[in-house]
């Protein structure tokens, strides 16, 4: 795909704009891009910069735009400036205010030098402006950049790297979702393939076809799992391409192998049979890929063409063909790319691409619930200054009245009620020392994720100042700082033109030493929201774990090597979790088969109010509430990250105390903060030779008798019954199906009367006589053979939950977690 070149050409065309009093133009599409350059500096400017947006005019509000700067010196003299981006963002009222980014650039006589940089496009234009400045605040140049952000049209956006250029344009421009979302295919060039995660943001999918991945190097390849972790998806063709494809995965290569490869006729279905049965084949080198607890698709004459696998939040899939093989079919059975997007995305998959389409915000909405609270230890104590206030309407009253008037002197009285009420105004006013503000304060909200030595640290800061003067807040430079905007389709007008630059309300600086957060003026009180990311080293120590699980019981140990209190701490699985507590510095704790607790799958609130103490507002004081909110919504924000859907990994959970990690000098004396520490642990899943897991690997279908999808929830709301359908997997041969009741632990209290442990009826499918049959769920363990006449041929099983006799209208119940013991087949 050609990329759109803007070019801002200094000094070389000195003389023409001398010579003329115009301010030129330059552009490979000089409709769209200009470039103006101050009449009274044509012999001083030193540099020519060009400026290459990667992804030529693709662009998604919300979302960065990977922009590639050349500069080139062309004086004797080295130049050192600045270039600014600004952007459009919704102001949450309706309105709009201008985001501004600022970088460093340098470069020596003669000397070329490439830079790239992520810049996040703002939610409510698709212009961007850029101005290069010298060191003396000169402006040397000014153009804008106009990405095609559409109104419309609701895009879904398929990154392709491929080694032949529009050997996947067939599922380009394709209707999804009943017309609602339409397909856009952009092209990365190999030479500008991102080395940051951020520079994938805009894609819904990626897609690897015939590209020698072996010519990336690792922190590409790092940047796209990443990208996976937090919601990407990845689907890679492999086939006759195997050799090449594959090594995108990089260290996550291993979850995935690949049988010899044969040659195969596939059919791909009776429909596009036109003349004869051979218009539905394809020949095709296949390589069915191996990957433990895959959810097979597109099965095409029993021959699974993708087999997909959760990795983190997001999906990773490995076609057993090349996708170029199928390309020449597509182009004669246009149909084919609609049905081959579909076993990419489910329906729900495609509403949430939708929902977001016009700009991505969700990461605004975690900022707003973890850190739009404050420090409970600055809320006034209303009852000391109420008793204050009533004390001093009587001391002034009769109190002092009758006093003077005793000692015979009350004709001082009006100068006694002056002193005593300048004395009082002085008390009140420091009584208010501890809870006034007078520069901005910062509250934050951090997930240490620790990894050996080291530990990804993400920050989500909001900066607020108590009156509408502006704010600096000075960060490390190796912060990697994303401003949290909130989306305009909340706005009447979504979109808004941005003709030229104005004056920046908030911007972000990279310097040589640091990064700087400004404000030119706030709103006393409003926030302005954060995301910080960074990789850090522990030199503190961590925490050394070692378990096995089996049987819904865990043995092993777990130590805490860190210099601190470890508080709430507990060991986390998929719908199991091990509640420890608090753990000393140097603490060892070992368990020999302790029982694990099962918590609600699709309630992750329930299960961080359980851990962490579930805030109580009567109970409570506002500092202690304000404290267990925090602590609440943080821990809830972990394992909604980490356990929202199906994820294999067993973690090591807990808080560090308060202030702990220096962040105090971080972000000044007015910081107000908690931080989650995790760790992934080493824990054998099975012992014995035996592999035991979740049978919930892949997302149950789990529909209510209505016919509505209740998604991961495993939930029977109210009387109204629910058909779940289970799929274990068939790459382990089960021997025994365990359903677990959610533990007891999590309906403690008042907090949640209105969701109970299931206690109504059951009865499974039975594959041979197509009818339900009643069976007492309660047994919880059931062999093979027991449940043989319920396992369907491709090894899904289908319970039917009913609410039984004596179930409440307007109490739900939480479904039992479905575990599975086998061995390797």
């Amino acid at each position: 795909m050609r990329n759109k070149k803007k070019q801002l050409l200094f000094g070389c065309l000195a003389a023409l704009v001398l010579s003329t009093g115009a301010f030129p133009a330059f552009a490979q599409d000089q409709d769209s891009f200009s470039t103006n350059m101050e009449s009274g500096s044509q012999n001083s400017v030193p540099v020519a910069v060009d400026i290459t947006a990667v992804y030529g005019r693709n662009a998604k509000p919300g979302s960065f735009v990977p922009i590639k700067v050349s500069i080139y010196g062309q004086t004797e003299a080295p130049f050192s400036g600045t270039l600014t981006v600004s952007t459009l963002e919704s102001d949450n009222d309706e309105g709009t205010e201008e985001y501004e980014y600022s970088y460093q650039v340098e470069v020596g006589p003669a000397e070329t030098k490439t830079m790239e940089f992520y810049v996040p496009l703002g939610q409510k234009s698709g212009t961007i402006h850029l101005t290069l400045k010298d060191g003396k605040k000169k402006t040397m140049g000014e153009t804008s950049m106009e990405f095609d952000v559409s109104k419309d049209e609701n895009r879904l956006f398929a990154g392709v790297l491929e080694n032949k250029s529009g050997s996947l344009s067939w599922i380009d421009g394709i209707g999804l979702n009943y017309g609602m979302l339409t397909t856009r295919v952009v092209e990365i060039p190999g030479e500008d393939f991102p080395e940051d995660s951020r520079g994938f943001s805009m894609f819904d999918v990626l897609l690897i076809n015939g590209y020698d991945c072996r010519t990336l190097n690792d922190v590409q390849k790092e940047a796209v799992l990443t990208w996976v972790e937090n919601g990407g998806t990845l689907l890679i063709g492999t086939g006759r391409d195997r050799d090449k494809t594959l090594d995108i995965l990089g260290e996550a290569e291993p979850k995935v192998s690949l049988r010899d490869p044969e040659v195969l006729w596939v059919g791909m279905g009776t429909e596009y049979t036109k003349n004869s049965p051979g218009d539905s084949e394809i020949r095709v080198t296949y390589t069915e890929p191996v990957i433990s607890g895959a959810k097979e698709r597109m099965v095409t004459d029993g021959t699974p063409l993708l087999k997909t696998m959760k990795y983190g939040k997001g999906i990773i899939g490995v076609y057993g063909v090349s996708l170029s093989d199928l390309s020449g079919f597509a182009k004669k059975n246009p149909s084919f790319a609609s049905y081959f997007l579909g076993e990419i995305f489910n329906e729900d998959e495609l509403n949430t691409i939708y929902y977001y389409s016009q700009g991505g915000d969700a990461d605004y909405w975690n900022a707003y619930n973890l850190v739009s609270g404050g420090n409970g230890e600055r809320i006034p104590n209303l009852a000391v200054y109420g008793i204050s206030v009533a004390g001093y309407l009587v001391i002034v009253g009769p109190g002092l009245y009758i006093l003077l008037k005793k000692r015979g002197i009350n004709r001082y009285y009006g100068t006694a009620v002056l002193i005593f009420s300048a004395v009082s105004c002085v008390v009140i006013w420091g009584m208010g020392f501890k809870t006034r503000f007078t520069s901005e304060f910062c509250t934050t909200a951090t997930i240490l994720d620790a990894s050996g030595d080291s530990a990804g640290e993400m920050t989500f800061l909001n900066v607020r100042t108590p009156d509408s003067s502006g704010f600096t807040v000075d960060l490390p430079t190796d912060y990697r700082v994303t401003p949290l905007t909130r989306s305009a389709r909340y706005d009447m007008n979504q979109l808004e033109d941005y003709p030229k630059k104005r004056q920046a309300s908030i911007g972000i600086r990279k310097e040589a030493d640091q990064t700087v957060l400004w404000s030119r003026k706030s709103k006393a009180f409003d926030s302005r929201f954060f995301l910080l990311e960074r990789e850090k080293d522990l030199g503190a120590g961590n925490v050394e774990a070692d378990f096995a699980v089996s049987d819904g019981t865990i043995t092993g140990y777990v130590e805490n090597r860190l210099p601190v209190t470890l508080e709430n701490a507990a060991v986390y699985l998929y719908g199991q979790v091990l509640i420890i507590g608090n753990m000393e510095p140097g603490q060892r704790l070992e368990f020999d088969r302790e029982p694990l607790k099962v918590w609600p799958l699709g309630m992750t609130w329930m299960l961080s109010d359980t851990l962490t103490g579930t805030p109580d507002r009567q109970e409570d004081s506002d500092e202690e509430y304000i404290k267990n909110v925090q602590k609440s919504n943080l821990s809830g924000y972990f394992t909604d990250r980490y356990y929202s859907s199906y994820n294999g990994e067993v973690r090591f959970g807990a808080f560090l105390p308060e202030g702990y990690e220096g962040n105090d000098d971080l972000f000044g004396k007015n910081w107000d903060g908690r931080t989650f520490y995790t760790q992934k642990i080493d824990c054998a899943m099975g012992t014995d030779g035996e592999v035991y897991r979740c049978g919930q690997i892949r997302e149950p279908s789990v529909t209510s008798g209505i016919g509505a999808n209740y998604g991961n929830s495993m939930i029977l709301y109210g009387t109204d019954p629910v058909v779940v359908e289970y799929d274990p997997g068939t790459d382990i041969v089960i021997e025994k199906f365990s359903f677990l009741p959610v533990s007891d632990d999590f309906f403690q209290g008042n907090q949640y009367s209105y969701i109970r442990p299931f206690s109504g009826e059951t009865s499974f499918y039975n594959e041979k006589t197509g009818s339900y049959d009643p069976v007492d769920i309660r047994k919880q363990d059931f062999s093979r053979e027991e449940l043989a006449d319920y396992i369907a041929a491709d090894g899904k099983i289908t319970v039917r939950y009913t609410a039984g006799s004596n179930a409440e209208i307007g109490v739900s119940q939480t479904l039992p977690l479905l575990m599975v013991t086998g061995r390797e087949s």
